[in-house]
């Protein structure tokens, strides 16, 4: 198997690499004023349902 590079939208937070959602990537560098760390939580927990389905 090939390794591959990974575009800029694809991230590894967490253990998982794969696509992240225009939400997830927007929150990720938000100021936590804007985005709050539990809502960072939520939209990456959502991200990773929309994967999955």
């Amino acid at each position: 198997m090939s390794e591959q590079r990974h575009t800029p939208a694809e991230k590894d937070p967490h253990g998982h690499v794969g696509p992240a959602t225009p939400a997830e990537d927007v929150s990720r560098g938000a100021d936590p004023a804007v985005v709050p760390p539990n809502d960072k939580a939520r939209i990456a927990e959502e991200a990773s349902r929309e994967e999955d389905a």
